[in-house]
């Protein structure tokens, strides 16, 4: 097992993990967010140094209801 952290977002459906996940980066729009829940659908892995030590910042979709079809939600 890997040595490296990861770091995860995690919360309910259009809380603002992936903006705060740009945020933190400074990198505006580095995790697609959207005004609409349900944006993020798969695990998005970001790779990270702070004083050369690797991380990952792991973005995770939401939870709760999202604007998807029903079988997808």
């Amino acid at each position: 097992m890997s040595e490296t952290p990861v770091i995860a977002f995690t919360g309910r459906s259009n809380a603002g993990k992936s903006t705060l996940l740009s945020a933190l980066c400074n990198h505006k729009n580095l995790a697609r967010a959207a005004r609409t829940p349900g944006k993020t659908r798969n695990l998005n892995l970001f790779e990270g140094k702070i004083q050369e030590r690797p991380f990952y910042f792991c973005d995770l979709p939401g939870f709760g209801y999202a604007n998807l079809p029903t079988p997808e939600r």
